[in-house]
């Protein structure tokens, strides 16, 4: 169960103790270097007020009493209703492991949680209670939060004795936005003295009793971890060696160094990442200060900045591109791989040589009939390579292309050619009677074969100029025309190239 060491070296002597924390606490180790410096310095050591097995013997006795029965009843009627919960899980290993991790908690100030303390008039361990608290609901997704929260446990016949004291006891957090931060504090502060009040009944017997095991402990522990420690009228270096595996998938601890807080999790490695972890020692540094700082729960701002910085970077998408056409990309996949398939539909397939060669026809066709720049072509074809070919061919005229889906009825198609002003028709020959009432020069798909090939390329239509008249399908009224222009496309396109 302990074990102690003295390695006496040419340059140094140094005390190794080992105890197992069934035995021993953090007030135990303070009390046994006294001991040693005064056994150091030859001095007669005192029997301890109360022996640790002297203690045990008394709680024994005290579980047939009716305050044993009491302390459970408080804590049945304090757990009625609640969950023991776990901040949601970002990792399902197999194999169990666990990692420690350090934060420095430089936003908070140890006059600001001395102002706060007095203010609201509770224990500066309620305060730190509180945020991890909050935190830990906030990553769970609930409205509270049971931790288990240390306590010393010591009494005035204990506080000289070398054994372990410590009591973990179920501290329920209710960050409740409709109250004020002191009444939230306050009312942990108040849970904190009817617990201890009603600690008979411990934490083992309502785990076992209730089957209420708790995945997360919190303790605060102040100055308690300190790496230095006067011995013999000196100041001497203290170090820490600190074993791994927990019965929780979290313990939490926070203390004061030099003036500085720090905040040490020691977590499931194989649960939650260290990006996680990282993340809810933010939330917790960051609801601190806010604790520390605002009236109202409800105030509470529980993004820390470097998160809200992240957050705000995800917006941040703006990048340098290429701002060309798709007609003058398509021309430069043209000329630089002519041969490479450009359309497949069903068996039928075309190369980029074909292609271009098919709509700058009809481009020289559709500029033939004085057709350019923010004019409107209005497309109706059933699925098949030809969309690509008409639309493509309107393009590369300067105009701008109309889709009809010939599944529409005739009333529909003939407001949205009507509203578009539309000055010609690309149809296939079999859906020309779905518009009977247009009067306006058709080209019909089967007469594209036979248009006299284009002399020169057409004109490369501009970054503003319309690309596609899009229509809403009208089913809450008259459809609503949309107007796509060329950089709008362009821009899709560099995007999905950088995907």
């Amino acid at each position: 169960m302990y074990r102690v060491l003295i390695v006496d070296a040419p340059s140094s002597v140094t005390l190794f103790m080992i105890f197992h924390h069934l035995v021993f606490d953090g007030t135990a180790r303070q009390v046994m270097v006294r001991d040693f410096e005064a056994a150091f310095k030859g001095e007669e050591l005192g029997e301890p007020d109360f022996l640790p097995y002297e203690f045990a013997l008394k709680e024994l006795e005290q579980e047939k009493s009716p305050a044993f029965a009491a302390d459970k009843e408080y804590y049945k009627n304090l757990l009625s209703g609640m969950e023991a919960q776990s901040p949601e899980k970002d990792l399902c290993q197999k194999s169990e492991s666990f990692e420690r991790k350090f934060y420095d908690f430089e936003r908070v100030s140890g006059a600001d949680v001395k102002g706060k303390k007095d203010s609201a008039k509770v224990r500066t361990s309620t305060i730190f209670l509180g945020a991890v608290g909050q935190a830990l609901a906030v990553f769970s997704g609930s409205e509270n939060f049971v931790v288990a929260s240390a306590m010393s446990g010591r009494t005035e016949e204990t506080k000289n004795s070398a054994g372990m004291f410590v009591r973990s006891l179920p501290m329920v957090c209710e960050p409740d936005p409709k109250i004020s931060v002191d009444e939230y504090l306050r009312a942990l502060d108040e849970q904190t003295t009817q617990n201890r009040a009603h600690s008979l009944y411990t934490y083992m017997d309502m785990s076992q009793d209730l089957q209420f095991f708790l995945p997360v402990a919190f303790a605060y522990q102040g100055d308690m971890i300190n790496d230095k420690v006067l011995f013999d009228g000196q100041e001497r270096k203290m170090g820490f060696l600190r074993s791994d595996p927990s019965d929780y998938e979290m313990r939490l601890y926070l203390w004061r160094k030099d003036g500085k807080y720090i905040f040490e999790a020691l977590y499931r490695s194989d649960h939650y990442s260290e990006s996680y972890m990282d993340s809810l020692a933010q939330t917790v540094e960051q609801i601190l200060v806010e604790l520390l700082k605002k009236q109202n729960m409800r105030d509470i701002d529980l993004l820390a900045p470097a998160q809200k910085a992240l957050l705000d970077g995800f917006n941040k998408t703006e990048r340098d591109y290429e701002k060309v056409d798709v007609v003058t990309q398509f021309r430069r996949r043209a000329k630089e791989r002519p041969d490479n398939i450009a359309v497949i539909y069903k068996d039928k397939k075309l190369t980029y040589r074909q292609t271009d060669e098919i709509s700058e026809k009809i481009a020289a066709f559709v500029a033939g009939k004085g057709i350019g720049r923010e004019d409107v072509v209005s497309v109706l074809i059933p699925r098949s390579e030809w969309i690509v070919l008409a639309s493509l061919g309107v393009l590369k005229a300067g105009a701008a292309y109309e889709p009809l889906d010939p599944s529409y009825p005739t009333e529909r198609l003939e407001f949205m050619i009507k509203d578009a002003g539309a000055k010609l028709l690309i149809c296939d020959r079999s859906l020309l009677g779905l518009v009977p009432g247009w009067k306006g020069e058709t080209l019909f798909i089967d007469q594209i074969d036979s248009l006299a090939p284009a002399k020169e390329a057409a004109q490369e239509p501009a970054l503003g100029d319309r690309f596609v008249m899009l229509y809403t399908s009208g089913t809450t009224g008259t459809p609503k025309g949309v107007i796509l222009e060329h950089k709008n496309i362009a821009a899709v396109c560099a995007a999905t190239r950088r995907l």
